[in-house]
């Protein structure tokens, strides 16, 4: 339903819209970041989602990430849940800009060079929830998650196609730091 309201495949009042996003987000605190993404995924049709020839709208819901985004800064997150909930998708979308751009640099199609900007995008929005687990306090699965994760930061820092990342990663350590003082 909320999809369809952000779509405005439906149309209700502002106040509909709103108590919407309430119930999602009292859903998302109540049963945490997997489960609530293993019912309302980032892809809304996984299985073929993440090929070439599906429209980029459907790769990812935007509103998705925007009620992540106001919702996991209200609740205790553990980094595990960005790394397994969120990054794999953030990782299919590389893959897929991995797969469209020889065509991109050769066919200069309108159409594959804004999919993969689009896409660029995507994986910035979806790194952009990182602070947000960590807003709340600290996450409690630090000591072993982050070990893990840095393997995974020092890959965004070395990669020059995805600089933009670096400002999550550099803020979700100030974050973090500030959890330490």
């Amino acid at each position: 339903i909320y999809q369809a309201v952000e779509t405005s495949a439906i149309q209700v009042g502002s106040e509909v819209h709103i108590a919407l996003a309430d119930v999602l987000g009292s859903a998302l605190k109540c049963c945490g970041v997997p489960q609530f993404l293993s019912f309302v995924p980032f892809v809304s049709k996984p299985q073929s989602a993440l090929s070439a020839d599906v429209d980029s709208s459907e790769l990812i819901r935007e509103w998705l990430i925007q009620l992540l985004h106001k919702y996991t800064r209200t609740m205790p997150c553990l980094m595990s849940d960005f790394a397994l909930c969120v990054l794999p998708t953030a990782g299919a979308c590389k893959r897929l800009i991995l797969e469209l751009e020889p065509t991109a640099a050769t066919s200069m199609s309108s159409k594959v060079v804004s999919r993969v900007k689009f896409l660029h995008s995507r994986i910035n929005q979806l790194w952009s929830l990182l602070p947000d687990f960590c807003i709340f306090g600290t996450p409690r699965d630090l000591n072993n998650s982050f070990p893990k994760l840095t393997q995974i930061f020092l890959g965004v820092f070395e990669d020059a196609k995805f600089q933009s990342l670096i400002p999550h990663i550099m803020t979700t350590l100030t974050i973090l730091g500030k959890h330490v003082l």
